[in-house]
């Protein structure tokens, strides 16, 4: 299946490194999906993002056969660095979804 991400509003390019025993491998994505997470406010007006966590969309169609997202790697977006946390394939296997916190 075809990720359709590339029709969304917003997205952002970002480069995935990845470091594993055979070396290390960067996949480019030309779109990306940032999602912030909310944090809870005390009125229902109140809305804040968490800017230092953020749940990356990326499309599974540019990744390599046998590479995946995994804790420990990192997403470059403009001259942000954001450590994956935790990833998990959605939508049919088309979407990975990178839970990340971003990197000082």
């Amino acid at each position: 299946m075809i990720s359709d991400l590339p029709l969304c509003d917003f997205t952002q390019p970002v480069e995935l490194q990845a470091v594993r025993a055979l070396g290390r491998q960067v996949v480019r994505f030309a779109h990306a999906l940032p999602r912030h997470r909310r944090l809870s406010g005390e009125g229902a007006g109140s809305l804040q993002l968490a800017t230092e966590q953020c749940d990356w969309l990326l499309p599974a169609d540019p990744l390599p056969t046998g590479l995946v997202p995994v804790p420990g790697d990192t997403l470059q977006s403009d001259d942000e660095r954001w450590l994956v946390q935790s990833a998990e394939l959605l939508v049919g296997g088309s979407v990975w979804r990178c839970c990340c916190r971003l990197q000082d």
